[in-house]
C-alpha cells in the first residue's frame, strides 16, 4: 500500500518492486515491499493483541524498521508515530 498524504491510502499494484511511499512528519518516507509487508503484519497483531506492553512492544519493532528507511534530515519515528500511522491504516482498510 502507498500513503500518498495523510489519511490517503492508494494501494500499490500486486507484484510491483517499487518502493511503498509513506507520509510522516509531514514528509515522504519510502520504504521496500518487505518493509512494508513486515508493517502491515505487525499491524494486524497489534490490532489484535489486548495487553497494552505487547502492543507497546509491536510498535517499538516498527519504530526500528522504519527509521532505517528516513533520510538523515527526516526527524526519527516515535511510538505514537508508529501507533498513529497502525491506526490511520487500519481506518483504510
Amino acid at each position: 500500500m502507498e500513503i500518498s498524504s495523510p489519511g490517503t491510502l492508494i494501494p500499490a499494484t500486486t507484484g510491483s518492486t517499487k518502493p511503498v511511499s509513506m507520509i510522516v512528519h509531514g514528509t515522504p518516507l519510502e520504504i521496500p515491499l518487505p518493509v512494508a509487508g513486515s508493517f502491515m503484519a505487525d499491524m494486524k497483531a497489534y490490532h489484535a493483541e489486548d495487553n497494552p506492553l505487547k502492543r507497546d512492544e509491536i510498535a517499538a519493532r516498527q519504530i526500528r524498521a522504519l527509521n532505517e528507511h528516513r533520510r538523515s534530515r527526516d526527524l526519527k519515528m516515535r511510538l505514537v508515530d508508529v501507533k498513529n500511522l497502525f491506526e490511520l491504516v487500519r481506518g483504510e482498510g
